[in-house]
């Protein structure tokens, strides 16, 4: 039988392991129950409302490659709850595909394209719908989610911020990616397509905030010509 003293302190432990484990949802676009996906100008502006954006900061940033389709390359952001004592972070997928294209299948083709795999003229370009997503899953592994969207995939590089570096905020994040967004409006099938966007986030990153570790997997370094053109974009 358990001491007054004995059950006290078992409450105590109960609610901070409670607290630990129950995801928060009080941070619109970020933190919520259940998913959201936005465009990067709508998510920016949901954001740019709360005060608690700004404390959110991003902790890591994964740049992957779908295994099968038209291996569409995306970037999975990772941020911290402001909330110290919360152990949660909330896991944001950003990629671009052509507003045209309605299939939840993450493909960054055009529905013009022909069947022999050449884009007809008219495929090349089109408005682009640069979209913000977070998991339904709230609080558990984005793998579940990601192979949902674009089947197989796989990680090419990561960077990773240390709690003593200056870590991007969300909010400064949604700014950049509507900017990404803003400069390149249309979708280019062989120039401002899904990898053009997701290579211009991680270069921008990476110049803007430099107090990260990167990790390349073997063989998917990105293009030294592509990595140039990027850097005198941004």
């Amino acid at each position: 039988m358990l001491s007054k003293y004995d059950s006290s302190f078992h409450r105590l432990l109960t609610a901070i392991f409670s607290r630990s484990m129950k995801f928060p949802t009080d941070v619109p676009g970020l933190f919520t129950l259940g998913e959201i996906r936005l465009d990067v100008a709508a998510w920016r502006s949901v954001l740019l409302h709360s005060n608690f954006p700004s404390q959110c900061v991003l902790e890591q940033v994964m740049f992957r490659k779908a295994s099968k389709r038209e291996q569409h390359e995306f970037i999975v952001l990772y941020f911290r709850h402001w909330d110290a004592s919360v152990s949660a972070t909330a896991h944001v997928v950003v990629d671009r595909t052509p507003k045209s294209y309605s299939n939840d299948s993450g493909s960054s083709t055009p529905t013009t394209q022909s069947s022999s795999g050449i884009a007809s003229p008219s495929a090349l370009q089109t408005p682009a719908l640069d979209s913000v997503s977070t998991s339904p899953d709230t609080g558990t592994s984005p793998h579940k989610y990601l192979k949902s969207r674009y089947g197989q995939y796989k990680r090419l590089c990561t960077l990773t911020f240390s709690a003593t570096s200056a870590r991007p905020s969300a909010t400064q994040i949604s700014v950049l990616l509507s900017v990404i967004s803003t400069h390149a409006p249309n979708y280019h099938l062989y120039q401002f397509q899904c990898y053009w966007f997701a290579s211009t986030i991680w270069e921008a990153i990476k110049q803007l905030f430099p107090g990260y570790l990167e990790s390349t997997c073997k063989g998917s370094a990105l293009p030294a010509m592509i990595l140039r053109w990027i850097r005198q974009t941004v």
